[in-house]
């Protein structure tokens, strides 16, 4: 586990916003996308379903602000689901799921 000035680091380098998961691989922390990689990722994903895969896994590498980038790509080759599940909640992180009224004015 990340200690309280690891965490401020983190936060220093790389945005106040920051998502940690915790599983039997150990802590990974990622950083909020960009817009240009989101919609990037979205593109690849809507466009190519035979790639999905590694649009997530593109996704989830570029997030990922810790462990080491070897370490993290080392984890998602012995666990490739994790991936997927990191993007459903880095797309909360911008907004994704966010609820608000629509009506016909």
């Amino acid at each position: 586990m990340l200690t309280e000035d690891q965490i401020s680091d983190l936060k220093a380098k790389h945005g106040s916003v920051l998502l940690s998961i915790n599983s039997e691989a150990g802590q990974i922390v990622f950083k909020r996308p960009s817009r240009g990689l989101w919609s990037e990722f979205t593109d690849s994903v809507s466009n190519d379903r035979a790639s999905r895969a590694a649009a997530f896994r593109r996704v989830a590498l570029a997030c990922a602000v810790f462990p080491a980038p070897d370490l993290v790509a080392a984890i998602f080759e012995e666990f490739p689901g994790i991936p997927p599940q990191v993007c459903d909640e880095l797309g909360k992180l911008i907004g994704l799921g966010k609820d608000f009224e629509v009506k016909k004015l």
